[in-house]
């Protein structure tokens, strides 16, 4: 991550969210990285046949350990747009295609990279949108929670938004994050909604939103309709993990 900084010009004392970081540069994780080359390292071996020590691989369950961990991150990437199966109960078709097909396995990864870099991008685009709706209504004198409510502790509102907390990704980090999107939908459905419930000048964001709106129709309608695409996107998934 500390490369990646440096490209986009961040000071390493900045403290600037690895998702924002890895949005902005466009690349995979170094969790993603490392992910993938395990995989397609899997395809080399299945490669070589009966040369390879198996039984070394066999005994060493960190190994093992992981490889299924990533197994499983891949199926989450592409279980809505391929017909494959839960590795877990459905091994034999993942390794067919590791074994036969080793071709469409490397494209298989590519997908399941740039997959899990969009769905970070996308949420990370719904995060910021509503960290400018709450400061424009803190503009107009609105009373906004903050921090924001949080279902976990290690999540909170950092100095530049509602942003996760710097943490150092592990290889199976990620499984514990997989329900990231629900966590961070329904807690912004919830402060939204207690907002306007609780304020008595609603009215007032209502006529400037509108004014706005009236001076720049074209560029908002736009905004709107991304919005409304990112927002049925994260749904879904949100309901599949």
């Amino acid at each position: 991550m500390k490369l990646y900084k440096r490209l986009i010009g961040v000071r390493p004392e900045e403290r600037v969210p690895d998702d924002l970081i890895l949005t902005k540069i466009d690349l995979p994780s170094p969790t993603e990285l490392l992910r993938v080359s395990r995989l397609r390292y899997l395809k080399t071996l299945f490669s070589a046949g009966k040369v390879v020590s198996w039984g070394l691989f066999n005994v060493d369950q960190g190994w093992c350990r992981l490889i299924e961990d990533d197994l499983t991150w891949m199926h989450q990437q592409l279980r809505n747009s391929s017909s494959l199966q839960d590795p877990k109960q459905h091994l034999a078709q993942w390794l067919d295609i590791i074994q036969y097909h080793p071709g469409f396995w490397k494209r298989l990864t590519t997908r399941a990279m740039k997959h899990a870099a969009g769905q970070r991008a996308k949420l990370c685009k719904v995060v910021q949108t509503h960290n400018e709706l709450f400061e424009l209504m803190r503009n107009h004198d609105f009373s906004v929670p903050t921090p924001l409510r949080r279902r976990e502790p290690d999540m909170r509102l950092g100095t530049d938004g509602l942003i996760p907390p710097l943490q150092a990704e592990g290889p199976l980090d990620e499984a514990r994050r997989r329900s990231d999107f629900s966590l961070v939908l329904e807690e912004l459905y919830e402060d939204l909604a207690l907002i306007i419930l609780h304020s008595t000048e609603l009215r007032r964001l209502e006529d400037s939103l509108r004014e706005r709106i009236t001076r720049e129709p074209l560029s908002w309608t736009r905004c709107l309709a991304t919005l409304c695409e990112l927002y049925n996107n994260l749904e879904h998934d949100a309901q599949d993990l």
